[in-house]
């Protein structure tokens, strides 16, 4: 958020100024990590940086963090216990020597709830990519995104039960059927991967867009079974017979 504040100015005048300001000012770092006490209690560390020095006229004059924290130094780090997954606000308010006001603000999340049991993962294509995303909640994985991974299996991905999209390009995975127990899954995009069949998706009510174009797929008749789905992408197969898809009403 940016706000400026110059008395005596048309308005058009200080809502372009505002916007100008957007690269203007000094800046401020602000990271929230989520971790586990010795008890296994779990926590979050917000850690914050800012400019001291003064930058295009403007310097610092105080920064806050909401909620429930209120003004802090300039750094510094403080540990903090939400019962749930939070957002922090961290307010920066910087000043120019004419009394122009620019602030803005930077936001972290300590997150709270199930985490991610990597050790489940057998696959260690897989298991790479996931853990290179440094989330540590099943609540971050929204996008599950792992091409050329050389993935084979998907044995443990089960587990991510708020992902809505999954997107595994070029691997080399055969067996599908995982992914039918995230309930919440609408995207699946695999191809360029070995699939003969998409059969086992039909076991999801969830998805409703497939790419699956590069693989060696022939016979579509599963696929008419799902009707809710609404965009399938099939380039580069081994079909004859598109006959199967006209019983899905939405495609």
């Amino acid at each position: 958020m940016v706000r400026a504040y110059l008395p005596h100015l048309h308005p058009f005048f200080i809502l372009t100024l505002c916007l100008t300001l957007a690269a203007c000012g000094p800046d401020s770092d602000f990271t929230a990590q989520s971790l586990l006490d010795n008890n296994q209690q779990e926590f979050g560390v917000l850690s914050w940086n800012a400019d001291l020095d003064k930058v295009d006229g403007f310097s610092i004059e105080r920064i806050s963090i909401s909620p429930n924290i209120g003004e802090v130094d300039f750094s510094g780090e403080i540990a903090v216990y939400p019962s749930r997954t939070t957002t922090y606000t961290m307010q920066v308010e910087t000043r120019n020597e004419n009394g122009l006001i620019y602030n803005f603000s930077r936001t972290a999340t300590v997150f709270v709830g199930p985490r991610v049991d990597y050790s489940m993962i057998q696959d260690q294509g897989l298991r790479n990519c996931l853990q290179a995303t440094g989330n540590t909640h099943l609540e971050q994985f929204d996008v599950i995104y792992c091409l050329d991974r050389g993935i084979t299996q998907l044995e443990g991905i089960e587990q991510f039960q708020q992902t809505q999209s999954v997107s595994l390009e070029n691997n080399h995975i055969l067996d599908l059927s995982p992914l039918t127990a995230l309930n919440q899954l609408a995207v699946v995009s695999v191809s360029g991967n070995d699939l003969v069949t998409l059969d086992a998706l039909t076991q999801s009510a969830s998805i409703r867009n497939i790419a699956a174009h590069n693989n060696r797929i022939f016979d579509l008749n599963a696929v008419s079974m799902m009707p809710q789905i609404v965009t399938l992408t099939l380039d580069n197969n081994q079909i004859s017979d598109t006959t199967p898809l006209q019983t899905l009403p939405q495609l």
